[in-house]
């Protein structure tokens, strides 16, 4: 099997998505957020990307050739065409083997396949991604781990929400540099649930729970916490803004990440309205991550 990628204009969306479903199941598109924003607004009134990413699946190598003729044919322009074999492994087992050991302030993350000396003065975390996010490899993660080494040093802090939890990284961070926290994992994804709770065992931190719940749905409306961490995505995070204000107390300091650049601005603003205020920034490459605080 191979995988086919390619790129096309946003203006195009539409014609290659109904030119290729007619001949492949496996059809993915997805915007690149590496590319320029275009005119054109999402529901939640984003810019939706200039450029997209266009991923098959072919059976055989030579289906590529029929895919840039579907293209040539319908006059749809794309560019770095790309084929790629795909090899029959177990592809958990050969990222785990790879994960290389990263240090990010005083956290020392490694895979549990890869046991690795924890340096002195770090707080060694074993992380098995799996099909959760939160390796400690992506900008976004390393933002938030980052501000959370900052805050740990000045805030005493006892509770704890890790919204859109993951693999569990950033709760996790937390429960090891400071013992007598209780924490709360949440996530849409029961997969990723089930990957953090096991975390949380690998780790030796009893006081982290995860469960599954669409955003804040599943929380006791008078739930309230020292430090909230949200790493997902700039539209959600603004989706849940509003109810983001009714799980903080006056000392409270939450952390957003999952935007990029371009999005902080839209994104703060949507905090600011329901009344809180900008603390700093962790800027890494392309990636912001935002430290807030109530009004």
């Amino acid at each position: 099997m191979y995988n086919l990628s390619f790129l096309t204009n946003q203006k195009n969306i539409n014609a290659v998505t109904a030119l290729l479903e007619q001949h492949f199941d496996t059809l993915s598109c997805f915007e690149d957020e590496s590319a320029e924003p275009s005119e054109i607004l999402d529901d939640n009134g984003f810019h939706i990307s200039s450029r997209f990413i266009i991923k098959l699946i072919l059976q055989d190598k030579t289906y590529a050739y029929f895919v840039e003729m579907l293209l040539n044919t319908a006059e749809i322009e794309f560019e770095q065409l790309c084929v790629e074999a795909i090899i029959d492994q177990d592809w958990l087992k050969v990222c785990y083997e790879n994960f290389k050991p990263i240090s990010i302030g005083r956290f020392f993350i490694h895979s549990s396949y890869a046991p690795e000396a924890v340096p002195k003065e770090q707080y060694g975390l074993m992380i098995d991604a799996a099909t959760a996010f939160g390796s400690g490899e992506h900008q976004t993660t390393k933002g938030c781990l980052t501000a959370i080494d900052q805050i740990l040093k000045d805030r005493t802090i006892e509770t704890v929400l890790d919204m859109g939890c993951g693999s569990g990284i950033l709760g996790l961070a937390v429960g090891l540099a400071k013992t007598n926290t209780t924490i709360l994992g949440v996530d849409i994804d029961a997969k990723a649930v089930d990957v953090a709770n096991h975390n949380a065992t690998l780790n030796s931190v009893p006081n982290f729970k995860a469960v599954t719940s669409d955003g804040f749905a599943s929380l006791k409306n008078d739930k309230k916490f020292d430090l909230i961490v949200a790493n997902i995505l700039a539209k959600p995070l603004i989706n849940i803004s509003v109810e983001m204000k009714t799980v903080v107390h006056n000392n409270t300091v939450i952390i957003l990440s999952g935007l990029l650049t371009r999005q902080k601005e839209e994104v703060l603003e949507a905090y600011i309205n329901v009344g809180f205020k900008l603390k700093s920034v962790v800027q890494i490459d392309d990636w912001s991550t935002l430290v807030l605080a109530p009004i």
